[in-house]
């Protein structure tokens, strides 16, 4: 027979320390859920004071300071900073975040902003021969070359993390004197040490486009894309690329990325983007763009195309402007418009051509006839152009098809293709008199435009001097 319990047995408090059924307190006076928070509360602060301590120690640092090289080399800018303040915030070296801003202020052609951020990391601890480099590399690539030859050629040997910016600025002091043919080499084993970086093929295929080799320049542009789609200086090379063969849907596609991605390229690729909706049939779009351009100031222009690493085009925002003007059958605000962008860049026949037509329908023939006889004239020459390029596409080495080819732009208002072509002879024949003739008395007499023409021009008569060929 069961026992019933009685009133005493059921009022009994529980004193095995054990909950209950019920979830009544324990004999400490504690629930099983209080007694839970406490736990994870004690973990919780345990985990805290575990990652205080390895913050303090700085050894998640080097992880930031690694994805933040990784997205330098990509020239994904953003977030190359984005991972350096992580870095800094885990208790990295912060004038190491003061010279990647360096960097990339020098990448942009503003040597004033890079200057600021190596003051600022050298009062934080930056070492003088970090900065020494970065300045080396500025000067190297604005084209003053000679006094930094060889620190760069040094630090080729041992590069570290600093191949690509290296490579970089030698090759643009190389073909900014002239010495193409080690240009060419070194970009190649650039692009080849550093498949990561797209400015090593948007450089391949300006080489290749200058050279005439038409599928290895968009096959090269298209390269640079895929390794980094979101690299506005890939993206401004390709569209402008693909507009100039008449493609002005595909380079609308890409021009439009390259906006998007960078708010300072705008006013630069806004120009081309404006011209890709004209051809598009839609000139309401191409105004609307060209006048944010014209807006822009000549500093903010410059910038944009510094940015996108090509030299600034004075005069296209006018002339695009002006085109759209003429199909309207605005006659005199087109001419307005073209005479400003002759007056910007009086080398420019497209837009002189233009503004004699203009002037024509509105009854100018005299000043008409002037200026089109005069464009004519050039259009004549560079016509000629033509039967040269495919020469020289299918016989690279034909240095005399070269020099042909440069001096035709030279004498036709294309002074810096001319000279690229020219420079092309002597790295295939360099004791070619008539081009060290003809370097000499251009850089001689426009030696107030480059810190180095001087220095050229009087080479380049040493050259004749040599081989008694010098003027008396």
């Amino acid at each position: 027979m069961s026992r019933r319990p009685n009133a005493e047995s059921r009022s009994k408090p529980n004193t095995t320390g054990k909950p209950n059924a019920t979830g009544t307190p324990l004999a400490d006076g504690k629930t099983p859920s209080r007694r839970w928070a406490r736990r994870w509360a004690i973990a919780a602060l345990g985990l805290l004071l575990l990652l205080s301590a390895i913050w303090a120690t700085g050894v998640l640092a080097p992880l930031a300071w690694a994805q933040a090289d990784y997205q330098l080399l990509q020239r994904n800018h953003s977030d190359a900073l984005y991972w350096g303040r992580v870095a800094t915030r885990l208790q990295g070296d912060p004038a190491q975040l003061d010279l990647m801003q360096a960097r990339i202020e020098r990448r942009h052609g503003d040597a004033e902003a890079m200057e600021r951020h190596l003051v600022t990391a050298l009062a934080k601890g930056l070492s003088n021969q970090q900065a020494e480099r970065e300045r080396a590399l500025a000067q190297a690539q604005s084209g003053d070359l000679q006094p930094v030859a060889d620190l760069l050629g040094q630090w080729m040997q041992d590069p570290g993390n600093s191949a690509a910016d290296i490579a970089d600025a030698y090759s643009l002091g190389l073909r900014a004197e002239g010495r193409l043919a080690e240009a060419k080499v070194l970009i190649s084993v650039w692009a080849s040490d550093c498949p990561d970086d797209p400015k090593a093929f948007v450089e391949q295929g300006r080489i290749a486009e200058a050279e005439f080799r038409k599928p290895d320049a968009e096959q090269q542009f298209h390269r640079a894309v895929e390794v980094n789609p979101r690299y506005p200086v890939a993206l401004y090379a390709l569209g402008q690329w693909l507009l100039e063969q008449k493609r002005p849907q595909e380079a609308l596609e890409q021009l439009e990325r390259c906006s998007r991605l960078d708010p300072q390229c705008r006013p630069a690729a806004d120009i081309l983007r404006a011209k890709c909706q004209r051809l598009l049939g839609n000139p309401e779009s191409a105004a609307a763009l060209l006048a944010d351009s014209l807006r822009a100031s000549n500093r903010e222009l410059e910038q944009a195309y510094l940015r996108l690493c090509t030299r600034p085009q004075h005069g296209m925002a006018e002339y695009e402007m002006g085109m759209v003007e003429f199909d309207a059958q605005r006659y005199q605000q087109a001419a307005d418009y073209f005479q400003r962008a002759v007056n910007q860049n009086p080398q420019t026949d497209d837009a002189e051509y233009q503004l004699g037509l203009t002037l024509k329908r509105l009854g100018q023939d005299e000043r008409s006839q002037e200026i089109l006889t005069r464009v004519t004239k050039h259009r004549t020459e560079l016509a000629k152009l033509a039967a040269i390029a495919s020469r020289i596409a299918s016989h690279p080495n034909d240095f005399e098809a070269r020099f042909r080819m440069g001096c035709i732009l030279m004498d036709n208002g294309r002074p810096q293709s001319g000279l690229f072509h020219l420079n092309c002879v002597l790295a295939m024949e360099p004791e070619h008199l008539p081009t060290h003739r003809r370097l000499a008395d251009y850089y001689a007499a426009h030696q107030q435009q480059h810190p180095q023409y001087a220095a050229l021009a009087t080479e380049h008569q040493r050259w004749l001097e040599s081989a008694g060929d010098a003027k008396p």
